[in-house]
């Protein structure tokens, strides 16, 4: 019989989930025979797989050692034919001192080696942009402002990016610990291009990351963007299209109709300011769809591409522009509306968090 107790990180997922985690190469029919046999339970009772398990929930299986092992797809070493670290093989970390024999003798710290990357990251990353800083923090989601140059995510398995950053800076503070990192890790739960500036959601944990997933799938997230414009815009107006991406050159077109594999966009936008000689427009938009490189491919679909922007944008603008610091696009998400909610996330429920764009925003509207 093995016995398994539900971490703060793993709470409010369905029991049927966290079994499939723990028995990743069982089918869902083995799951269910399972339950109805009493062969898996939830705190000593019978379930049926729909229960949210909550922090403290004890889960025992009672199958034999060789069942275990083969449904939790466990080789000799505890690791999974994927050659990560299986459940088991985790539990045994968590409660075991973090060092690791290998052959030759020699002894490695896996966890702890991935705690030292991830601080490092963190360290760097703050060091080489002090504008990266914390707008919101709560129990299960964090708020960063994100400046221009960083990755919301790794590109290559060498980048630093605000995900190591966020990582880092939990534990830093003692918030989780690299055993905590074996069960669940804590990750960016949306994402900006690199040379995109503003708000980036985090989730510290799984409720958290499925709330935020929730909230983008249904579009009760309201996402606002500053951008600065080619040209002379003054009403506000609607930016619809279906969006095609070429994923050889990372690109996306805009057409006026629907073609087999184009996705539905939309952008609401206004303007706020105008340069003296009007030929440049600071707009606000809301991103109602949140498709890759949408506002970027919007602007410059009516001709009024973000300076700035090398990919869809004007050389001539960007090289003009270059003398007031502009180096990436002038586009920064500057505020999200959070929908009314209740439970663990009341604190965000209507809130809005705002932050102002970055510095060249204003020197290149002021010149």
């Amino acid at each position: 019989m093995k016995e398994m107790t539900v971490t703060a990180a793993e709470r409010g997922q369905r029991f049927e989930k966290y079994i499939k985690r723990v028995l990743p190469e069982a089918t869902t029919a083995f799951v269910y025979k399972m339950l109805r046999k009493k062969n898996i339970t939830l705190n000593d009772k019978k379930a049926d797989g729909r229960e949210l398990v909550t922090e403290g929930d004890v889960a025992k299986f009672f199958l034999s050692d060789d069942t275990f092992a083969k449904f939790a797809g466990e080789s000799m070493s505890g690791t999974s034919l994927s050659g990560e670290l299986t459940h088991e093989a985790r539990s045994r970390l968590r409660d075991a001192p973090q060092e690791e024999h290998h052959p030759g003798g020699s002894r490695t710290n896996a966890a702890g080696t991935a705690t030292d990357r991830y601080l490092a990251a963190y360290r760097t990353l703050q060091s080489n942009y002090p504008d990266l800083r914390i707008v919101y923090e709560g129990t299960e989601l964090l708020v960063v402002n994100k400046p221009a140059g960083v990755l919301s995510q790794k590109a290559q398995p060498s980048d630093q990016s605000l995900n190591e950053w966020f990582i880092g800076y939990l534990l830093s503070q003692h918030q989780i610990t690299d055993k905590d990192l074996l069960h669940f890790v804590p990750s960016v739960a949306n994402r900006l291009d690199r040379n995109t500036s503003g708000l980036v959601l985090c989730a510290k944990t799984l409720q958290g990351s499925r709330r935020v997933t929730e909230l983008l799938r249904e579009r009760t997230l309201r996402k606002f963007y500053q951008m600065v414009v080619a040209g002379d815009l003054r009403e506000p107006g609607v930016i619809e299209g279906y969006l095609d991406k070429d994923t050889k050159l990372n690109k996306v077109s805009i057409y006026k109709n629907q073609t087999e594999g184009t996705a539905y966009t939309k952008t609401l936008y206004r303007p706020l300011m105008h340069t003296k000689d009007r030929s440049l427009t600071l707009l606000e938009a809301e991103l109602v769809t949140g498709k890759t490189h949408q506002l970027r491919a919007h602007l410059a679909a009516i001709r009024h591409p973000i300076v700035g922007d090398v990919k869809y944008g004007s050389s001539a603008m960007n090289l003009a522009a270059a003398p007031f610091g502009v180096k990436s696009q002038l586009l920064c998400c500057v505020r999200v509306v959070f929908p009314e909610m209740d439970g663990e996330f009341q604190d965000l429920s209507g809130r809005t968090i705002e932050i102002g764009a970055p510095a060249v925003f204003r020197r290149i509207m002021n010149r």
